[in-house]
Order: C-alpha cells, then structure tokens, then sequence
C-alpha cells in the first residue's frame, strides 16, 4: 500500500499534473504549427509574425563510420567513448542475451500524472 500523501503533497501532486497537462498540449500544439511552418520556410533567418517573430536556425549533424573508428583506436578509447542505447541493443541483441552484460543498475525518478 503506497504512503499516505500529506495535504500539502496533495495540492503540489495536483499543480504538478495541471502543468503536466498543459504542457503536453502545448507540446502537441507547437508541433503541429510547426509541421505547418517547416514548408513555408526556405532558409534559415528571423520571420515576422504579428504578434511574434521566428527565428529559424540549421545545424549539421557529423555521421561517423564507426567501424572505420573502431579500427584506429586502441580497444580502450574507442569503448571510452561508445555510448550504447537499450532501445538500439534491443534491436538487434535479444533481451536474455542483454542480461548476461548488465553489470548494475541506476536507479531514476520519473513522474507521470494523470487526471482523475
């Protein structure tokens, strides 16, 4: 049975969820515009709205060839700076086979509210 939630930790669960839920349309909303937006704008520069103005910027990504990588550095640095994602490794190592690397665990908070 979870804790009891004092009044005053009821009233911030309560705020908490409102900005939640607000945030999330607003979220939705900016998408949306923005997929409306994105083909109106050419290049990158500062639009004008009426009320607002847009500022709209480009950056490149570099896309490395990893394998060419991995065979230049020693094995030390290049797994010093290999991040792996668990969404990528599920797709492509089954999760039994996952299990057997994991060498902990590290534990985060996440909140997720709902309405009543």
């Amino acid at each position: 049975m979870p804790p009891k939630s004092s009044k005053k930790l009821k009233e911030l669960i309560d705020q908490y969820g409102e900005a939640d839920i607000k945030e999330n349309l607003a979220k939705k909303a900016k998408d949306l515009i923005k997929e409306e937006i994105n083909p109106l704008v050419k290049e990158p520069g500062t639009y004008e709205g009426t009320e607002c103005s847009l500022t709209v910027s480009e950056s490149a990504t570099q896309v490395l060839d990893v394998e060419s990588i991995a065979k230049k550095l020693k094995r030390e640095d290049f797994l010093s700076c290999v991040n792996i994602s668990m969404e990528k490794l599920k797709q492509v190592m089954a999760p039994a086979e996952i299990m057997k690397h994991v060498t902990g665990t590290k534990i985060s908070r996440k909140f997720k509210v709902k309405k009543k």
